[in-house]
């Protein structure tokens, strides 16, 4: 069983039932509905001669459960609390007087021929005997009746049941209806406007406004609903609080007007307004979220239209709850949307995080892998190197002594031998010897360069790929950029000239080979993509890189520059935290300046910025304490 406070927060009516002036309460007929059902499935045409058979009627009033109840209702029935009406219902409190007629009614409600009306017996809390009329009718909706949350208003006469209850009954059955339409919705504007559409069909003023308001900025956020008086600008903040609005605002609770041209209480821009409409009258109810006011909904009733009543603020009261309850529900499904956003852009630059670390984990173990194999490349090429220089020294060799044959074979010519120097001629000319002795050395020279080449590069590779000391230790800085940047070269060899201006003074510096070596790496490669990002856009058709060493008060100095678009001096400051990129999505993680800071400010104890004229190039510099 529900408590009343259960009720209040939870159910179709909510806190409004207490403020009700008709005992009212909210049943679920869907037991009873069902049982009819399933007796007209089985082929029974009379409900009635089902319904009255003997032990049925306590069977389907068991089947009723009353889901909320107010107050008042509890006071009719001779309970102590609204919760003691809840769950089934309460056949001891309230004793049907005409069991027979009840019955009667029943079987009509079931088979849609009219709604329930009935006289009820109870007692007070002194016990004395208290005569009702419940009245009663299935809920309409697009699909049928629906018996699931229907609502029964009682009263002492049947006169006052057929009057007041009629109009009463509408007003919690748009409370209802509009009340699980709020539940669903979370556009604030598709709010207010089924709000002001269920006042205007309800309580029928001449028009409805909603309001909703920044009081700390004291100004008007939005506006809902044409207004007469205003007409159809904004009336803004102050003109809204001086009227009935802001009075309705500052007291809490809904208020009326009978007229609004005659109210000594409004300020003067709003007294200037109203004069305008004499015989207006107005209802104005505060919406408030928490404790906080946070708008305010009124309708107007020109003199043609009925004077509003206190039941009518009720339901503007009732409404303008439900209504910051809505907006409260889609601020936090906005907010839960955008922190679900937000967590999705985390996960994803993890996920991208965690491929980064993995490539970098791929990285470090092809650079294991490529120090071995340069290692074993190193011997054979070494073994290359030597045959090919003994060849070519042998070929310079052979070279000597073809001369020195053919020098001899022209002294046999010059004796008189012409047979044996024609047949050396011919030799000579059969294995192409001129053209040979032109080609060879330079074949040599050039397998010679290659050779060394390949060398050059196995031995940046080890030298780049070795791990190095976990522990600084004196390094030539000069050598790790000419390696780092042999090894790159196929980043930038396309998009850039290469420069190298390094201090050959410059002595070793304490340092890290391994991560000072992925730092300039970094520098240099983001260099080559800047400028391969402005080569495709046809800004220029080759880049300049250049690197450099210098001495400077006790530093080592190394700076990166590039002649590509910059750094705008709105993200300078950022670049360097981790997971910011201004590359596109897939072409880098944020972490590149992020690791070479790191590397250099926490590692080396050196310092590490950008100075760059946004579209004048960048240059990174770093400084190493000696």
């Amino acid at each position: 069983m529900q408590t009343l406070s259960e009720v209040q927060r939870d159910g179709v009516l909510g806190g409004a039932l207490t403020a009700l002036p008709l005992p009212v309460v909210v049943q679920d007929w869907s037991g009873v509905a069902e049982f009819c059902a399933e007796k007209q499935a089985a082929g029974v045409s009379d409900l009635l001669s089902v319904l009255a058979a003997p032990g049925v009627l306590g069977d389907l009033l068991a089947r009723v459960q009353i889901l909320e109840a107010n107050q008042a209702a509890s006071d009719v029935c001779g309970a102590d609390h609204a919760s003691d009406l809840l769950g089934p219902f309460p056949q001891k409190m309230m004793a049907l007087t005409s069991p027979e007629s009840f019955v009667q009614q029943v079987a009509a409600v079931f088979e849609g021929r009219s709604q329930l009306v009935t006289d009820i017996e109870s007692m007070d809390g002194s016990g004395r005997p208290l005569s009702f009329t419940l009245n009663w009718a299935p809920r309409l909706d697009a699909s049928g009746p629906d018996y699931s949350h229907s609502v029964a208003v009682f009263s002492e006469n049947a006169s006052t049941v057929e009057g007041a209850s009629d109009g009463f009954s509408e007003q919690l059955q748009a409370l209802i209806d509009i009340g699980s339409q709020l539940t669903a919705m979370l556009d604030p504007e598709v709010i207010f406007e089924n709000v002001i559409h269920t006042i205007e069909d309800v309580v029928t003023p001449t028009s409805v406004s909603l309001y909703l308001l920044d009081f700390e900025a004291e100004s008007l956020v939005a506006k809902m609903g044409e207004c007469p008086i205003h007409g159809p600008e904004d009336p803004g903040f102050h003109v809204i609080m001086e009227g009935l609005a802001g009075a309705a605002v500052r007291s809490g609770v809904a208020l009326i007007s009978d007229d609004i041209s005659s109210e000594a209480g409004f300020g003067q821009a709003a007294k200037a307004i109203a004069a305008d409409f004499p015989g207006w009258s107005q209802i104005a109810a505060p919406i408030v979220s928490g404790d906080q006011p946070i708008g305010v909904v009124e309708a107007l009733f020109s003199p043609d239209r009925a004077t509003p009543t206190p039941e009518a603020a009720s339901f503007l009261a009732t409404l303008a709850g439900q209504v910051a309850v809505a907006v409260r529900n889609a601020e936090m499904y906005t907010e839960l949307a955008d922190s679900h956003e937000a967590l999705q852009g985390a996960h994803k630059q993890l996920q991208d995080t965690q491929t980064q670390l993995l490539s970098a984990q791929k990285m470090e173990a092809i650079g294991s892998l490529a120090a071995g194999i340069a290692h074993e490349i190193n011997t054979p090429i070494q073994y290359v190197s030597d045959n090919v220089t003994f060849l070519k020294d042998t070929s310079e060799s052979m070279a000597d002594l073809l001369a020195t044959i053919g020098s001899i074979m022209r002294d046999v010519a010059a004796a008189g031998n012409d047979e044996a120097m024609a047949k050396y001629t011919a030799a000579l000319d059969a294995a192409d010897m001129e053209f040979i002795q032109g080609e060879v050395p330079d074949a040599f020279a050039q397998t010679l360069e290659g050779v060394e080449r390949v060398a050059q590069i196995v031995r940046a590779m080890k030298e780049f790929a070795h791990p190095g000391n976990d522990e600084k230790a004196p390094i030539d800085i000069n050598r790790s950029i000419e390696t780092t940047v042999e090894v790159a070269k196929n980043e930038w060899k396309y998009v850039a000239e290469l420069d190298l201006q390094l201090d050959p003074e410059l002595p070793h510096v304490p340092a890290l080979t391994g991560p000072l070596n992925q730092v300039i790496l970094i520098l240099v490669v983001n260099a080559a993509q800047a400028l391969a990002d402005e080569i495709e856009h046809g800004r220029m058709d080759k880049g300049e890189i250049t690197v450099a060493t210098s001495l400077d008060e006790g530093h080592a100095v190394i700076r990166v520059t590039d002649n590509g678009p910059g750094i705008p001096e709105s993200i300078a400051d950022q670049i360097f935290d981790p997971f910011f990129t201004t590359k596109d999505v897939g072409k880098g993680s944020g972490q590149g300046l992020s690791i070479a800071h790191s590397v250099i400010v926490e590692r080396h104890g050196g310092t590490i910025h950008v100075e760059s004229t946004y579209g004048d190039g960048a240059s990174f510099v770093i400084r190493l304490p000696l």
